[in-house]
């Protein structure tokens, strides 16, 4: 009983990642055609972007191993980074005007749709989502992972910490 109750949680988990990701995918095109923007939307918009990138990453990390911390330090500094930086400067990364540098141009290019990003999305999206799937079908834990599956997730680490450092110097 108690490992089906795991593995429906984790299937419960995978569909609401992905219920929140899709509506997020949306929301910006509908608020710009509505004219529904300001500048609480747009804030609240990322910060609840980053608390769901952070909860994916940390219920799918393995922390018994070392790339595991080390992916969760990075997503949790990234994560208290851009709130604090939206905090201070009233907008996210992406609509500085000035400090902007070859790091932040190429990941936020063609808004967002280029390879550094799509590393980025494997390692807060689309990995959580592969691990939770398998986890509710095959009965794993959701930290479980294969070697492919880890390369993707440390590359997307990688553009999350030089994105991190980049927004920053």
């Amino acid at each position: 009983v108690l490992n089906f109750t795991h593995i429906q949680e984790y299937s419960y988990s995978t569909y609401s990642l992905l219920i929140s990701l899709s509506l997020d995918f949306i929301d910006g095109p509908l608020a710009r055609k509505f004219n529904r923007c300001s500048q609480f939307v747009d804030l609240n918009d990322h910060v609840c972007d980053h608390l769901t990138m952070m909860s994916a990453v940390y219920f799918t990390a393995d922390t018994r191993t070392e790339f595991g911390c080390l992916n969760l330090a990075v997503n949790a500094i990234h994560c208290v980074g851009a709130l604090i930086y939206m905090a201070r400067f009233g907008h996210y990364f992406k609509h500085s005007k000035t400090g902007r540098n070859i790091v932040m141009n190429m990941i936020e290019s063609n808004n967002y749709w280029n390879i550094c990003s799509v590393l980025w999305g494997c390692n807060y999206m689309a990995v959580p989502l592969i691990k939770l799937s398998y986890a509710s079908s095959h009965g794993l834990s959701p930290v479980e992972s294969s070697g492919f599956v880890d390369i993707c997730d440390f590359l997307g680490m990688c553009v999350c910490a030089s994105y991190t450092v980049a927004v920053w110097y």
